[in-house]
């Protein structure tokens, strides 16, 4: 027993970031996989969890007042500089309850750059923390491709593409050619929990920003996926225990035709120093078996650029 209560070994567990199986389209994924695949939700570098059941006691939480546990806080993530723990139980937002980590991720959309301050239970004691200058997603919606003013389509590849399992219908290095089609894009099968693009940047370079534009093809045009980095050498793989942890980008499925999302570092920041960007996919909808965002184009930004 310690200051947060019993702690079971399953829940320590939580926090262990998934593999990403070479998964071909027709491949059937176990329970497991599908669980897996709903995990690594990432805020600032640290690996966050919902809790549930037996974790509300472990966390010195009560049920009620619930809470987004941070499991793991690498030494050199944002998250660390920021002031976060690991254990640590983030309640509210700006004053606003966060039980569950869509009013969390919703919470940290609508104030984008600005200040937050975190109610936090810490040693089964509350305190607040005040964040500046943290790293934010931008979500913006579009009619016609040159109507986006905040995230405008980029003029050149950023890199190269790879995907870890099969794409369908356009070809892949259609995602960094500059623009937006209207329909599917390289997207992953139906019921492709764990579906991911992966790029060359040739180089290790300065991140500063990580976008991506989709289509309302149907419904697939929201987004819902968790980026990673490498400053490997060689190509990383696809095991994410050996990547860097980014952030998570969550869009609601809204009526425009085209959504650009962007995970954003603050002014004069970078989101790290990597070669290799990883976009780790979810499914958005549980038609046929559950869809895949029609992504349209991929972008990586480099500090100095304009």
């Amino acid at each position: 027993m310690d200051q947060f209560g019993v702690q079971k070994e399953s829940l320590k567990t939580i926090a262990r970031t998934p593999v990403i199986p070479g998964l071909n389209a027709n491949q059937k994924t176990s329970s497991q996989d599908k669980a897996l695949a709903a995990t690594d939700i990432v805020w600032l570098g640290a690996t966050l969890e919902e809790l549930y059941g037996d974790a509300f006691s472990a966390f010195g939480v009560s049920k009620d007042d619930g809470g987004i546990a941070v499991m793991k806080v690498p030494a050199n993530s944002e998250a660390t500089r920021m002031g976060l723990q690991e254990k640590d139980v983030i309640q509210k937002v700006n004053g606003e309850t966060v039980p569950k980590l869509p009013a969390f991720l919703r919470a940290l959309a609508r104030v984008g750059p600005g200040s937050l301050q975190l109610k936090v239970v810490r040693g089964q004691q509350a305190m607040e923390l005040r964040i500046e200058h943290h790293a934010y997603v931008r979500v913006e919606t579009a009619g016609e491709a040159s109507d986006f003013k905040q995230l405008p389509l980029p003029t050149a590849p950023s890199g190269t593409l790879i995907a870890n399992t099969k794409t369908n219908n356009d070809p892949l290095q259609s995602l960094v050619d500059g623009k937006l089609a209207s329909g599917y894009g390289p997207v992953f099968g139906n019921g492709v929990y764990h579906g991911a693009y992966k790029m060359d940047l040739g180089e290790v370079q300065r991140v500063k920003a990580i976008s991506s534009w989709s289509f309302k093809q149907g419904q697939r045009g929201a987004q819902s996926l968790t980026l990673y980095g490498s400053r490997s050498t060689k190509d990383p793989g696809w095991n994410l225990k050996t990547l860097t942890p980014i952030g998570t980008v969550d869009t609601a499925a809204g009526g425009s035709t085209y959504t650009a999302a962007s995970l954003r570092a603050a002014t004069g920041q970078t989101l790290g120093a990597f070669r290799w960007i990883i976009w780790r996919v979810s499914l958005v909808n549980a038609i046929g078996g559950g869809e895949n965002t029609a992504f349209q184009e991929l972008d990586v930004e480099f500090a100095g650029e304009n």
